[in-house]
């Protein structure tokens, strides 16, 4: 299945990858323990000839977010949780694995190949909500997708991946929201009521992560996986962001 999407502006990016974390965040949550690593029908074969992993600038935005609800992306905090995140992939998806693992510059890329790279990020993009929305459950679920997952970017995703020398392409998406101590106070009060009244309050501050590994031959999406719902981590916290990588690759070798 090719996606055919034009490329989108970062406005329309960040307006899309939050209905993307919305829909995530309800599907998982009530999915519980159910898994979310997805891999196309041929990935056993694939992932044998996959010797260097080229890992794209990660799309990744941490924001604060006070008491009345008002969203602030904080630039210091993102950064250093893109930083956090090479740290343990390296570990985690290199050292584990015995992976080439190769970090893209990000000034590279605008400076050399910006269209390419950001064609190929906008197909990402859509191929990714794509999937959330059909191969995982919910209301929009296709059994087939369930079954076969077939997701792909094109053929001209080749391009890319030579400019990057690699054999496989990894994209990470990733979204916190990181409560200040009013909404922290406000969160506690409406936790305490919702439990005398029965209910379970969803996240108010959730946080996700997803990310995806690319053919570089075929343009298909061969490993995708995205973080639990039930388990919320601060992207602040160096220690937490290395657990949740370790967690997404901890089965990059099996199969669901």
């Amino acid at each position: 299945m090719q996606a055919q999407f034009a490329p989108q502006d970062e406005p329309l990016n960040r307006i899309k990858t939050r209905i993307l974390f919305l829909y995530i965040l309800t599907f998982l949550f009530f999915s519980g323990c159910a898994s979310t690593l997805r891999t196309s029908p041929d990935f056993p074969q694939k992932i044998s000839h996959i010797k260097t992993i080229a890992v794209l600038p990660a799309h990744v935005e941490v924001y604060k977010i006070t008491a009345g609800g008002v969203t602030e992306l904080i630039d210091e905090w993102s950064d250093d949780a893109k930083q956090w995140i090479q740290e343990a992939l390296k570990e985690h998806l290199g050292s584990r694995y015995s992976f080439n693992i190769k970090f893209i510059p990000e000034d590279w890329l605008k400076t050399k190949h910006k269209r390419l790279w950001k064609d190929n990020e906008s197909l990402f993009d859509s191929v990714a909500y794509s999937a959330l929305l059909h191969a995982y459950p919910g209301v929009h679920t296709f059994p087939s997708k369930v079954k076969n997952f077939d997701y792909t970017l094109g053929q001209e995703f080749e391009e890319l991946a030579r400019v990057c020398e690699a054999d496989g392409i990894l994209f990470i998406r990733g979204l916190d929201y990181e409560a200040t101590m009013g909404r922290q106070i406000l969160n506690f009060w409406n936790f305490t009521i919702g439990m005398a009244l029965g209910v379970i309050p969803l996240s108010t501050e959730p946080s996700f992560m997803v990310m995806g590994i690319v053919d570089h031959s075929t343009g298909d999406v061969e490993w995708f996986k995205t973080s639990p719902g039930d388990m919320q981590y601060s992207f602040k916290d160096k220690e937490q962001i290395n657990s949740l990588v370790e967690w997404l690759t901890r089965d990059f070798l099996k199969t669901p």
